[in-house]
């Protein structure tokens, strides 16, 4: 049994290593009650300290951006009535250290039999240098149309205006 709780030792170790090299984070609960249990990469990902009870966290969401969050609460009224048993979305988070986008992805545990809680799994993970590299692409598209139609339009005057042997 000592090999047992040495070898999860090991792997608690290991995961939590992964999980912030990754920024990934798990968090594990019932949606009645508010209680569980997350790991710390989880409640950084939103914003929040290691030591924040879940309670203040699960339907309160403060460090995210107001429209998120109703996209958020709405899908846990949707969740506990039964109509859908999983959702995701990109968050918007506001923190004293700056904004991030932190990917949310729901799940209703279905290995639960008991019909009083409701126990739900929840993977997140910071999007930020993902979504900072797809606004930088956009950017760069966007330069890029306006050069290509800038050329467009200088040839077509130079041919209009007989400036061009065409």
């Amino acid at each position: 049994i000592t090999q047992v709780y040495s070898q999860l030792a090991e792997f608690e170790s290991s995961f939590s290593m992964v999980s912030k090299f990754g920024k990934i984070g798990y968090c594990r609960f019932d949606i009645w009650t508010r209680t569980g249990y997350g790991i710390p990469q989880w409640y950084y990902n939103l914003g929040e300290e290691a030591t924040t009870p879940l309670s203040e966290i699960i339907g309160v969401y403060k460090h995210v951006h107001p429209e998120d969050r109703d996209y958020i609460l709405k899908s846990i009224q949707q969740m506990k009535a039964g109509v859908i048993e999983s959702f995701f979305k990109d968050l918007r988070i506001t923190t004293a250290e700056g904004n991030k986008w932190t990917r949310i992805n729901v799940i209703r545990n279905t290995m639960n039999d008991d019909p009083q809680k409701l126990d739900m799994i929840c993977v997140n993970y910071d999007v930020t240098e993902l979504k900072e590299t797809e606004q930088r692409l956009i950017e760069a598209t966007e330069r890029a149309e306006e050069f290509n139609l800038a050329h467009i339009l200088r040839k077509w005057e130079s041919v209009l205006t007989g400036d061009t042997p065409y």
